[in-house]
């Protein structure tokens, strides 16, 4: 999407076109962020235009296609499905609408050397289990770490779109 065209219309309003007095910004990255990030603008009535330095959009979350088979470059899992709404939600639309969501578990497993495994989960108790099956005495340090996460994550999640990535590249 590096042709400098802006964006299709992310709400029932029109985005103004090249050349109005509308603000234009551009984005640099086409991964979730940046994505986010135009959606964002998008909505507040920016024209927009993204610059992706990749064959595609995608970001760490790309997807490579070879001999007939399809490699992710990243998240398979969508951990956070309410930030994706909330995009939705500002140009309008259910993310239910076009995205059919569903829950896996678990969301990855972990295989060590000596054959244990480690299932990462969303549920709390089963996450409380898989600990204490590991270390015991770690499960109350989980307990106490996962309402700091939740805090956290709740005070970054608006401002996720605006800020860089950690700044490698894929392509």
């Amino acid at each position: 999407m590096d042709d400098g065209r802006a964006m299709a219309p992310l709400s029932s309003e029109p985005i103004a076109g090249p050349g109005s007095d509308a603000p234009h910004a551009v984005v640099i990255g086409s991964g979730f962020g940046g994505l986010a990030a135009a959606v964002r603008l998008g909505a507040r009535g920016y024209r927009v235009t993204i610059v992706e330095k990749c064959d595609g959009p995608g970001g760490r979350a790309a997807v490579f296609r070879q001999d007939g088979f399809v490699f992710d470059a990243g998240p398979t899992i969508v951990t956070a499905p309410f930030l994706f709404e909330e995009l939705w939600a500002l140009c309008g639309k259910k993310l239910s609408d076009d995205v059919d969501l569903r829950p896996i578990s678990p969301f990855y497993r972990i295989r060590f050397d000596d054959g244990t495994i480690f299932d990462y989960t969303g549920d709390r108790e089963a996450m409380r289990a898989e600990i204490g099956r590991f270390s015991p005495e770690d499960v109350a340090g989980y307990d106490r770490f996962m309402p700091i996460a939740s805090r956290f994550l709740k005070s970054v999640s608006s401002s996720l779109a605006m800020c860089p990535s950690a700044g490698f590249a894929i392509c």
